[in-house]
């Protein structure tokens, strides 16, 4: 009995089921036919609310399900080989989101509290899901979409259907399938559209041109669409044109970087119109760093072959110019890539900055650069040769070469600087002061003042001998320089004539009236003798070196003056007079007879003031050279180089044994010049006595005094 009863109730529930669903079914048949139903809203209403009281929501969910799904399938059918697939696509998609749409809107019982309620979700959510899933993602539809969107990319008719069927993609399925089956399609029929005209334009235009184009390509389809629903496919459709006009091949790029008309030839000519092209084009599809990378190479190349060029015979020297204007080019390189965080800042200076700090010989022809500009004594050039020098030394890592260069032409200068010449120096030793501080120049400022020192304690000594009446048989000038201050200077051994000698006296007695204790030495390296020439009717006024006073004063009788003669008088070597009078030849005051010498009686100049210097001195000798004494104190240059390289190893080490020391000198300067053991240890003991080396606590070992 039982089994009957529960039977019957099956059947009656069935029977209603059927009943109540057949009205439902009847409704969305017609709204899915566009006709209009039979049944009444109000019986619609009433036989879902029945259904979802007696807990038949599951299978009203059911029913949906099949139903969406037949009319997707006679969708699918009735646009299948259609001529306007993507139009006839869209406007069936559209018809159907809106019978979806009327349908929830009858079945809003059920929606609300079924679907939202037990799988929070929507009849338009099912609806869509069905339908996406049916066309999008079936792969023959969705392939014979897609081919046909791309054909349409291009027909300017069928623009806005491209748009409306993009937005439905958009929305659909959270942007599932629009990557799919809309921007992949719509890139890649752009994409294709130029990569046949960049193959032709590419042969036709040098990289400069090319790349020009590829941008203004860009850019015409990144404002085509700015203003569109498509401006959300920009960044990947510019991405993608980038990719496939230069990138695609290694071989392109490295065209691009290197080739006839690249990168590397954009900076030999320096085309900056160009090159920021290629830069931005570059830093448009992240690839910045293989522009950054060349660029810093052919710096790097150019930076070592300008400190290479050490020519100071044209002023301004060649490579100092070249590094100003690669430095100022850098600077212009480095402002045309964009500053972002992340992005190391300078790069191109950065590599210049590096090169400088690699060898320190450059910054000894910056201060003969210097130095050959303040010579002149005009301010604008001083003014400008200042610039010149900061503009380098504010990229250079370490001023410690540098500053032993610049002390020993200060030196130079200063010792026989007149008063106007010593405010001259000031004004560059000013603005070094206010850029790196008294670390730098104090040792500057403490030999201007030792020359102003010096200049008023001449003065003094003069008064002094008129108040005491004393008449020395010559005039001489006294400068006094304080010892450690200034260069060390190798002292030549030198007997001058008696006159001289009486002078000396005269002011050592003064000296040390003032200055009991302290020791004082003549430095015969240093100073100069004047003369007064009084021949055929004019007066010359004759200046030379210290050491030439023996051979000058020698030529003062019309007897002939032999060499040994004079080396004796003198206590100098045969060969250092030699040079001497050899020299006094070439300026034309002494005239050779067989192996002696004698002055020349047919002397003439145009100018009153001779000058016997150095440069002539070397040039005018058989051997080309100088005698040792002379060179020990007058060659500045190497002692540079040798002062420069034992600081930077020691920097470098901290601490070193000698002998590790002098191998590593020969090493560094093997194409500089060769120094002994001996010029090593001189410049060790000179370097000490400036405070910049101390011994460890082997004799042996020394360390670097930061």
């Amino acid at each position: 009995m039982s089994t009957l009863v529960s039977s019957r109730k099956r059947m009656t529930e069935h029977s209603t089921f059927s009943d109540k669903w057949r009205t439902i079914e009847e409704t969305i048949l017609s709204i899915f036919k566009k006709e209009v139903s039979k049944n009444s809203f109000q019986r619609i209403h009433h036989s879902v609310f029945q259904l979802c009281q007696a807990h038949y929501g599951s299978l009203v969910l059911e029913q949906l399900e099949e139903q969406f799904s037949a009319q997707v399938s006679t969708i699918i059918h009735r646009i299948n080989g259609s001529s306007a697939y993507v139009a006839d696509f869209l406007r069936e998609w559209q018809d159907y989101n809106d019978s979806v749409s009327q349908i929830s809107n009858i079945l809003l019982y059920f929606n609300k509290n079924y679907m939202y309620t037990c799988h929070h979700s929507s009849i338009e959510h099912l609806g869509e899901r069905i339908f996406c899933s049916s066309t999008l993602g079936d792969p023959e539809v969705s392939m014979y979409l897609i081919a046909s969107i791309k054909e349409s990319i291009h027909v300017p008719a069928a623009e806005s259907t491209i748009r409306d069927i993009g937005q439905e993609l958009y929305t659909a399925e959270g942007s599932k399938y629009f990557s799919r089956c809309m921007e992949t399609p719509f890139v890649d029929a752009i994409v294709d559209k130029y990569a046949v005209q960049g193959k032709q334009q590419k042969q036709v235009l040098s990289t400069s041109g090319y790349l020009q184009w590829v941008q203004n390509v860009v850019r015409s389809e990144s404002r085509k669409y700015a203003d569109t629903f498509f401006y959300i496919l920009v960044d990947k459709l510019t991405s993608a044109l980038y990719s496939s006009l230069i990138v695609s091949t290694p071989a392109s790029v490295d065209g691009m970087l290197t080739g006839p008309t690249g990168l590397v030839h954009m900076l030999e000519v320096w085309d900056v119109a160009s090159i920021s092209t290629f830069v931005q084009v570059f830093c448009a599809m992240k690839r910045e760093k293989d522009v950054i990378d060349v660029i810093a190479h052919v710096l790097k190349e150019k930076s070592e072959d300008i400190i290479n060029d050490r020519n100071t015979s044209v002023f301004p020297f060649p490579g100092v110019q070249k590094m100003l204007q690669l430095i100022a080019r850098a600077k212009e390189l480095d402002n045309l890539f964009p500053s972002e965080e992340g992005h190391s800042q300078s790069p191109f200076l950065r590599v210049i900055r590096n090169v400088l700090g690699s060898d320190t010989r450059f910054m000894e022809t910056l201060s003969v650069y210097y130095d050959s500009g303040i010579r002149q004594g005009k301010e604008d050039i001083v003014s400008t040769v200042g610039n010149d020098v900061l503009t380098i030394l504010q990229l250079t890592p370490d001023l410690e070469a540098f500053e032993v260069a610049f002390r020993s032409h200060l030196a130079a200068r200063l010792i026989y600087a007149k008063p106007n010449a010593v405010d001259l120096e000031c004004l560059f030793i000013d603005r070094l002061f206010n850029i790196y501080g008294s670390s730098v120049v104090n040792r500057f400022q403490k030999m201007v003042e030792d020359i102003r020192s010096a200049t008023a304690a001449q003065e003094k000594l003069v008064a002094d001998m008129k108040t005491k009446k004393i008449s020395p048989p010559l005039e001489f000038d006294v400068l006094v320089l304080t010892s450690g201050l200034w260069p060390q200077y190798t002292n030549i051994p030198l007997s001058v004539p008696p006159s001289m000698e009486a002078c000396k006296r005269v002011f050592q007695e003064y000296y040390r009236r003032r200055h009991n204790g302290r020791k004082l030495v003549f430095q015969m390296s240093l100073g100069s003798i004047a003369f007064q020439l009084w021949h055929g009717g004019r007066t010359y006024h004759v200046t030379a070196h210290t050491h030439f006073v023996n051979s000058i004063m020698a030529l003062n009788s019309d007897e002939n003056v032999s060499v040994a003669a004079v080396a004796r008088q003198g206590g100098l070597s045969s060969d250092e007079v030699l040079t001497q009078l050899s020299t006094l030849c070439h300026v034309g005051l002494a005239e050779r007879d067989g192996v002696d010498f004698r002055f020349n009686r047919h002397f003439y100049s145009s100018k009153a003031k001779v000058k016997v210097s150095a440069a002539v001195q070397k040039s005018s000798h058989d051997g080309g050279g100088i005698s040792t004494a002379t060179r020990r104190g007058m060659d500045g240059s190497r002692t540079m180089s040798l002062d420069a390289t034992i600081v930077k190893l020691l920097k470098e080490r901290n601490s070193i044994d000698y002998q590790t020391l002098c191998g590593a000198i020969e090493s560094e300067l093997r194409d500089v010049c060769s120094p002994t053991r001996t010029d090593i240890k001189l410049r060790i003991d000179a370097l000490m006595e400036k405070g910049l080396l101390m011994r460890g606590e082997s004799a042996n070992s020394y360390f670097y005094c930061s």
